[in-house]
C-alpha cells in the first residue's frame, strides 16, 4: 500500500501519475481503496497471472498530483479515462476496489470510457437508504490509526502484512508522505457528503458493460446488503460474495478474488463471440 512506490509514470492532462504494470494478456486496470497500492500487494501476482495489470495511484494519493480544480471523485473519474486511452487500452477490465469502485463505476458512466468490463469489489459512493439515520458507509474518518487493519481486512495475518510499518516512529520518511497525502485525498474526495454522491445509486443503471459486484461477508466498512444492493442497481451485473473476506476482500483472499475477475472476463468474452 503505502510503504511502496510505483515505479512508473503517467502524464494525463498536465497530471502525473504514478503506476506500475506486470502481467501479460488482456490489459485489466487496478484502482485501489483508501490506502493505495503496491506491485507487491497480494493480489497483484495472481491478477498477473492472467491480464496485463496496470496499478494506478489516483490523483492525490501516493505519488501522484493532486491537479488544482480535483475535488471530487467525478474529476477523478475523468483522469482515470485520459489515463486509460493514453495508455492505448480497449476493451480492458476495469477493476475498483472500495473507494476506486466508486471511481471505476463513475468512469464507466463516461461517453467513451474505453472499458469492456468492470469488476467493483466491495464498492463505496452510493446510497440506497432513506432513513438518515441507517449507516451504510462506516464513518473511517473516526476510526483510530492503530486499529485500521482490523477494520479493513479480516484475517488478521493478511492485516498486519497489508498495514506492516505503520508505526510512525519507525516509518521511513517517503512511506510517512505517502500515507499522509493518501488520508488528506481521501478526505478531500469522501468527506462530505461521506464517502458517497447523492445521485450514484440512480446513475448506477445507466452502466451498460457486464459488471461483477464482489462483496466480502465479514465486511466491517460497508453495511450487510450494501454491495448487493449496488449490484441489483446495475443492468444484469453478477453479484458474488467471499466469506471469509473484510472490505479489503483482495487482501484476504488474493488468488479466490483473481480467480472470480479471470473467469468473469472469459465467461463475458464467451458470450460476446457467441
Amino acid at each position: 500500500m503505502f510503504q511502496e512506490t510505483l515505479p512508473e509514470t503517467l502524464i494525463v492532462s498536465g497530471c502525473r501519475l504514478a503506476m506500475g504494470r506486470c502481467g501479460a494478456g488482456r490489459p485489466l486496470i487496478y484502482l485501489h481503496g483508501c490506502d493505495g497500492v503496491s506491485l507487491d500487494d497480494p493480489f497483484i501476482a495472481p491478477l498477473a497471472a492472467h491480464f496485463e495489470v496496470t496499478a494506478l495511484s489516483l490523483p492525490g494519493f501516493g505519488d501522484s498530483d493532486l491537479p488544482a480544480g480535483v475535488r471530487d471523485v467525478a474529476e477523478v473519474a475523468r483522469i482515470v479515462a485520459r489515463a486509460m486511452t493514453a495508455l492505448g487500452v480497449h476493451d480492458a477490465v476495469l477493476v475498483g476496489s472500495s473507494l476506486g469502485g466508486w471511481v471505476a463505476a463513475e468512469t464507466c458512466l463516461l461517453d467513451g470510457a474505453p472499458v469492456g468490463r468492470l469488476v467493483l469489489a466491495a464498492p463505496m459512493g452510493a446510497r440506497f437508504t432513506k432513513r438518515p439515520d441507517e449507516v451504510e458507509i462506516t464513518d473511517v474518518f473516526t476510526i483510530p490509526t492503530n486499529d485500521t487493519p482490523g477494520w479493513f481486512i479480516a484475517d488478521p495475518q493478511a492485516a498486519d502484512a497489508a498495514f506492516s510499518g505503520m508505526r510512525f516512529a519507525d516509518m521511513a520518511d517517503d512511506a510517512a508522505v505517502r500515507f499522509c497525502r493518501n488520508r488528506e485525498a481521501l478526505t478531500l474526495f469522501g468527506w462530505a457528503p461521506l464517502l458517497h454522491d447523492t445521485t450514484l445509486a440512480r446513475r448506477l443503471a445507466e452502466i451498460r458493460v457486464p459488471t461483477l459486484v464482489i462483496g466480502g461477508g465479514k465486511d466491517r466498512i460497508l453495511a450487510p446488503g450494501y454491495a448487493r444492493a449496488f449490484a441489483e442497481r446495475i443492468p444484469h451485473a453478477e453479484y458474488v460474495e467471499i466469506a471469509a473476506a473484510g472490505h479489503y476482500l483482495a487482501f484476504d483472499a488474493p488468488r479466490v478474488f483473481a480467480e472470480r475477475i479471470a473467469a468473469f472476463a472469459d465467461a463475458a468474452a464467451t458470450a460476446d463471440a457467441a
